[in-house]
């Protein structure tokens, strides 16, 4: 995700920007925010502790910005793995208290880096998430406070750092920290988050802060009774951002609340606003305006929110991820081609183009809106459904423009010693069992998307096929692409590999020790991409899938089969009688019985009259080439697996 962020930032205004329209009197108060918000997407800049103690110097510096206090650069301290923890030798009241001694009185910077970093290490361990949202106010309501739970509780009623860390880091364990539309409103803790509200704008108005008027408006949710208050916070803030009035501290805090009450504000479709924000806000905005449009699942809706993303940044890494999104609700295949004309293709925007028939395959392909692998990839995924329809006229004339193409899954296609006398049908099947990979599946591997690594499409992806899966065939492999790029709960699943989690957020989620949702992968509902009748369906790709053409290669008309069927038929009708056996091109003819029979060996092409086919082109081969090396190359027979997968 890092990676994301810091391409996006090519693109997406940077706080350079907003220091050219003021000066530059904004420009280290936007890498205040950038170094908060980058790490996962909220202010409260730690919390997770994975791998290695996390901290949160970067939120201790913003709160120092709001407090008028100098710039420690915590942000960018880094511990290593040695790093004792103080709550092992010291007492956890004497830890926290130094800790929070250093942030609020430390006026001159004058504290060792050591002494900053162990300061934001204690802050971050000892701050802590539990229900009720507010506990630390009534620690006995608690359920089962810790002793630094306590600690914690009697410190924040006397320490104001405290007290509003803690508000911070229950604002960043929300739903909608993670993702807007997780907020559905009716919340289970509405009413905590609803009395964290009301005492954050309580401190902000009686004068003690901005740092409060950017944690009310942190929890912001839909059906607040304090919306109104909000709303004109964040504008009063805004407004004099715009116009250069505001204080560095001032458009931190403008920067920061935009971050949730953006939601509301209309700010993410807005260039103009955009642009003053540094580049970890505005890809919060972006990416959650594109959400949110999607998750509402009005496709009209959508496709304008998407178009004016689109136009407010161009960064190659978020095109392709805004792309899943306007193909799933592209209209035509002319506006496919123009989605993907000269851009990077996300690996669901690739499954997604899965679903359409052969035909408008070709026509993605001849409009030269894709190239290297990506075209290799449709080519030869073209090419293999033409033979499994029986189109092995057009597939023959496609051979020209897939000469020396080769995609990054699978191999070159076998093209070179196909003789020019063999009917289109037996010369195209024969290409095909000769070349390795080739499937009516089309993928590139699994490339890592700029935004994150789904490992879900790489653990599907690894299963080689010739056969396009059955998860494609009435849109399911789809639909689970879909919420999973909603970062709906029940997919989260697809970012866990073996060293951890590929996206920060929900590595912190599951790195925590009380959490929003006591099973956080409960489903959340989405808008079915697909409904009974496509015709039905508000999503564009779901009325340009061919899926009774997808049907047709799953069945009767599967790659295996048709190949099997056709080599089988060719080489029995030229050796089956000893006349034509010793006219026939008799290599060539037991190199297509083989052939038949290792097409077989992982994945069953089915039978005739309850006989594998391996095992027919098996027999034949033995009984009329018993003495050929291609017999030598096949001492057994297969029939391999017939389950789906």
């Amino acid at each position: 995700m890092k990676y994301f962020l810091f391409l996006l930032s090519m693109a997406l205004a940077s706080p350079a920007l907003a220091a050219e329209r003021c000066d530059g009197r904004y420009q280290a108060a936007a890498a205040m925010i950038d170094g908060a918000i980058s790490r996962y997407d909220t202010v409260y800049s730690g919390g997770s502790h994975w791998h290695r103690l996390d901290h949160v110097g970067a939120t201790l510096d913003l709160y120092r910005l709001w407090r008028g206090l100098p710039d420690l650069g915590m942000r960018g301290l880094e511990g290593d793995d040695q790093f004792e923890n103080p709550f092992d030798t010291d007492s956890w009241a004497e830890a926290i208290a130094e800790a929070v001694e250093l942030v609020e009185n430390d006026p001159s910077g004058s504290s060792s880096e050591p002494e900053r970093l162990k300061a934001a290490i204690v802050l971050d361990l000892a701050t802590s998430v539990r229900r009720p949202a507010d506990w630390w106010r009534a620690p006995d309501d608690a359920a089962n406070p810790t002793v630094v739970q306590y600690t914690v509780a009697r410190l924040a009623a006397e320490r104001p750092l405290l007290d509003w860390l803690q508000t911070i880091i229950t604002a960043s364990d929300t739903p909608w920290s993670l993702a807007w539309h997780l907020d559905h409103g009716g919340q289970d803790h509405a009413a905590e988050y609803e009395r964290l509200i009301a005492d954050a704008l309580d401190k902000y108005m009686a004068g003690r802060g901005i740092e409060w008027a950017v944690a009310a408006q942190l929890f912001w949710h839909q059906g607040t009774a304090h919306a109104d208050a909000l709303g004109r916070i964040a504008k009063d803030i805004e407004d004099k951002v715009l116009k250069c009035a505001a204080s560095p501290a001032e458009y931190a805090a403008h920067a920061a609340g935009a971050s949730v009450a953006g939601r509301y504000t209309g700010i993410a479709l807005d260039r103009e606003r955009m642009a003053v924000l540094p580049w970890s806000v505005q890809s919060v905005l972006a990416r959650n305006a594109a959400m949110m449009a999607m998750a509402r699942g009005g496709a009209a809706e959508a496709r304008e929110v998407l178009e004016r993303l689109v136009g407010i940044t161009s960064e190659p890494g978020f095109r392709g991820w805004l792309n899943v999104a306007r193909t799933y609700t592209a209209m035509s295949v002319e506006q496919l081609i123009e989605i993907h004309r000269g851009q990077e293709l996300d690996s669901k925007s690739l499954r997604a183009l899965n679903l359409l028939s052969v035909d408008d395959l070709q026509r993605l392909v001849q409009s030269g809106a894709f190239s290297g692998w990506t075209e290799a990839s449709l080519l030869h995924g073209i090419f293999a459904r033409l033979v499994a329809l029986g189109r092995a006229g057009e597939a023959r004339a496609l051979l020209p423009q897939i000469a020396g193409k080769t995609p990054a899954a699978g191999a070159k296609i076998a093209i070179e010693e196909v003789k020019e006398s063999l009917p289109d049908d037996v010369a195209m099947a024969l290409v095909v069992s000769r070349t390795p990979g080739l499937s009516t599946w089309i993928k590139e591997g699994s490339r890592r998307s700029y935004q994150y690594y789904d490992v879900g499409i790489y653990y599907f992806d690894v299963h080689d096929s010739r056969e396009l899966p059955k998860a494609f065939s009435a849109g399911g492999a789809i639909q689970g692409d879909f919420e999973t790029w909603l970062l709906l709960p029940q997919k989260w699943y697809r970012f866990r590999y073996e060293r951890g989690i590929t996206w920060s957020a929900i590595e912190r989620i599951h790195s925590a020790r009380a959490r929003w949702n006591n099973n956080p992968e409960d489903p959340v509902p989405a808008p079915a991409i697909f409904k009974s009748r496509s015709r039905q369906s508000l999503f564009g790709i779901a009325k340009l899938a061919a899926l009774d053409e997808i049907a047709q290669l799953q069945g009767e008309r599967r790659l295996i089969r048709q190949v099997s069927l056709t080599l089988l038929r060719w080489a029995d009708s030229q050796s089956e009688t000893w006349l034509k056996a010793l006219l026939s091109d008799r290599d060539l003819v037991a190199e297509v019985l083989h052939r038949v029979v290792m097409l077989n060996r992982y994945e069953s092409g089915g039978d005739i009259d309850g006989v594998p086919l391996g095992k027919r082109a098996f027999k034949l081969l033995h009984k009329r080439f018993p003495r050929s090396d291609w017999a030598k190359k096949t001492p057994h027979w297969y029939n391999g697996r017939q389950v789906d997968h």
